[in-house]
């Protein structure tokens, strides 16, 4: 089991200013030190907003010596009020404890319910613990018991999946607007391996394709932020007006809708699309890609062990950005398509052109 690394104050400060430098890109920087992007943007803005306090008067903190100054005086006042009710129950006074209630025992069970509670182990003297005594007598059982409880799962009628024109999948021919992002696996000697997927659906350039042991939510973290750190070796500071953000697409699996994959992309201002239930053609173009390399590679090779299939999915990928040519590029790789883009060449008949084009002639009438 692998633990976080914990940074202290001193160290965040200095890679915070070694970025701000601009003598070192902010992708070498956060592979240098071994942290994310998320990470460094988050320690640059805590710097940025509270380092004012560093230049209060005699460098103390005010607002929590307030704080902490009220916190004592409300312990205080607690203090004096226990006193007080104590002496109201006349306990100070040498009262004595009034006695606690007897409550009545359990009341006699049936041989079915003796018998169920001996095979769970429990013993059979009315010994059980009041919940399974009220599970026993009421009709309704169990789901009556969480009920009272709050431990039911509310019913939220906005996870039911919608398909309407309204919300149609992310289509563009523009490098680095939209990604797409999954994972597949595949058996090794040494048992599965599981393979991340980063696609950017403008270019098709397969960004990321990585195989690691697990698929936490800190693999599918840490392959987005390789791509991020592929696409914008000098930073994606979501506050520059001119840097378009890509917005990240993917399925509602648990690791891509986890709280820490969630704070990964708002510290980075990514946006997320999730893809509505039971339908994966909402990210087609990068499940299509996974049958593509099953297909192409997985399937027809038996690899020993994790480094193995490191290195085929390595050479494959490099093949597929800059030898394999695709239709819907006008049979460019996506590694050309990206730089003639870039370059300002035009692009013709892209699939986002196409399906616009025929979007206007259906609203014209023809």
């Amino acid at each position: 089991m692998t633990h976080r690394r914990q940074w202290t104050p001193q160290q965040k400060l200095n890679i915070v200013l070694q970025g701000m430098s601009g003598n070192v890109k902010v992708c070498e920087l956060c592979n240098e030190h071994g942290i994310t992007q998320a990470m460094y943007y988050e320690w640059k803005n805590l710097l940025m907003t509270q380092g004012a306090r560093i230049f209060e008067r005699g460098g103390v903190d005010h607002e929590r010596e307030r704080l902490e100054k009220e916190n004592r005086k409300l312990k205080e006042t607690i203090g004096e009020l226990h006193v007080e009710l104590k002496k109201t129950n006349g306990r100070e006074d040498g009262a004595e404890t009034p006695p606690e209630p007897v409550l009545p025992g359990p009341a006699p069970r049936s041989r079915e319910a003796e018998g169920r509670a001996s095979r769970m182990g429990c013993p059979t003297d009315h010994g059980l613990p009041e919940e399974v005594r009220l599970w026993e007598s009421q009709p309704q059982g169990i789901a009556l018991l969480m009920k009272n409880n709050g431990l039911t799962v509310p019913r939220d009628r906005k996870l039911h999946a919608k398909r309407d024109l309204k919300t149609r999948k992310p289509v563009t021919d523009m490098p680095d607007t939209v990604w797409g992002t999954d994972m597949t696996k595949t058996m090794t000697a040494q048992g599965w391996a599981y393979v991340h997927v980063v696609l950017d659906l403008g270019s098709k350039k397969l960004l990321v394709l990585e195989a690691s042991a697990t698929s936490r939510s800190s693999d599918w973290i840490g392959a987005l932020d390789k791509a991020v750190n592929l696409q914008f070796p000098d930073g994606i500071d979501r506050k520059d007006p001119y840097l378009l953000i890509p917005s990240i697409v993917s399925d509602n699996g648990c690791q891509p809708s986890s709280k820490a994959y969630g704070e990964y992309e708002k510290a980075l201002g990514l946006r997320h699309v999730f893809t509505s239930y039971c339908n994966p053609k909402g990210n087609a173009d990068t499940e299509r890609v996974n049958r593509t390399v099953k297909e192409d590679l997985l399937w027809i090779n038996d690899y020993r062990n994790l480094d193995e299939l490191k290195e085929g999915l390595r050479k494959w990928q490099h093949d597929y950005n800059n030898v394999f040519p695709h239709s819907s590029l006008e049979n460019r790789t996506p590694v050309e398509y990206e730089e003639r883009w870039h370059k300002g060449t035009e692009p013709q008949n892209t699939r986002a052109k196409k399906i616009l084009r025929k979007e206007s002639l259906i609203l014209a009438g023809d």
